[in-house]
């Protein structure tokens, strides 16, 4: 299992008014995991199954994003990609960034 990067990274909300950057299927896996406040309904089990398949190289890293992205849009939970990444702090698996004020 190793990691697989996405095209472009995918911008998630966070509770309490956080953003988080997933850069790669590790990352949105973890999103999916840790994070996710939205219901865990269909589209929630297609991403996270396609994410864990994309890390065992069963799909691809594109198919697995598309999934997470289907899944945060229905859950209200995908945000637009900011237009500076220097709000960013890195954390150890994925990314958080404070809201822009």
């Amino acid at each position: 299992m190793s990691n697989k990067p996405f095209d472009k990274p995918i911008y998630l909300r966070l509770p309490h008014d956080g953003r988080f950057r997933a850069w790669n299927v590790w990352e949105g896996l973890d999103y999916l995991e840790r994070f996710w406040t939205g219901p865990k309904d269909i589209h929630y089990e297609r991403a996270k199954k396609l994410c864990e398949s994309a890390l065992d190289g069963f799909t691809t890293p594109s198919r697995a994003r598309g999934a997470l992205v289907d899944a945060a849009r229905h859950a209200n939970l995908l945000l637009d990609a900011p237009r500076s990444d220097r709000t960013f702090a890195p954390t150890t698996r994925g990314q958080r960034f404070a809201s822009a004020t």
